[in-house]
């Protein structure tokens, strides 16, 4: 009987060849060892002269062979295996870009939290300067008002008492205005 020969392309390291004879039978060359033989007994060497080759020359005394059905298994195990290891490093990469992701996201909004808390500061400032200068607005203009209603009692001759009168109150409205423009501005450096 001649074998013929040929070469599959696995991965694993245990199947380096397989051999099928003429009536179909599947050869892998693998044996389970029942006796302390060499495996150099089991397999001829192939740059012998003879060409052809015998099933006994494979399967000496001492060793079986595997069952085909058991190398499917072992395959098809194999396959499993490489398939498991191949979506846990899908899974992990997933995790891994999860992660990174998650970060960024945090990094963003801690970034825009400190974004709004120093805006929120500087409004804050700006709240102070604005109703430090509404109420400068308003006590001058109640000081205008002052005067606007002291020019409409004031008769169209006007005696020199009442001039010095009425410029001892213009004297008091600008010291009044002074004060309190001096008064606004300390208010606005201590906040």
């Amino acid at each position: 009987m001649d074998l013929t020969e040929w070469q599959l392309s696995y991965q694993s390291d245990e199947i380096d060849a397989m051999t099928m004879d003429p009536n179909g039978a599947l050869f892998t060359g693998l044996y389970i060892e029942e006796d302390s033989a060499s495996l150099d007994q089991c397999f001829p060497n192939e740059c012998s002269a003879s060409s052809s080759l015998s099933e006994d020359d494979f399967s000496p005394t001492g060793y079986q062979r595997l069952d085909p059905h058991t190398i499917q298994n072992a395959l098809s195990e194999d396959v499993k295996v490489r398939y498991d290891r191949l979506v846990a490093d899908k899974q992990a990469k997933r995790k891994a870009q999860n992660r990174a992701a998650q970060r960024a996201f945090r990094e963003r909004k801690q970034q825009v939290l400190q974004d709004l808390e120093k805006e929120n500061g500087d409004m804050k400032i700006e709240l102070g300067k604005l109703h430090a200068e509404i109420a400068m607005l308003r006590k001058s203009n109640v000081l205008l008002r002052a005067r606007a209603a002291a020019r409409e009692e004031t008769p169209l001759c006007v005696s020199p008492r009442d001039r010095k009168r009425e410029s001892a109150i213009e004297r008091l409205l600008v010291f009044a205005q002074t004060w309190d423009e001096d008064f606004s501005r300390k208010e606005i450096c201590n906040d």
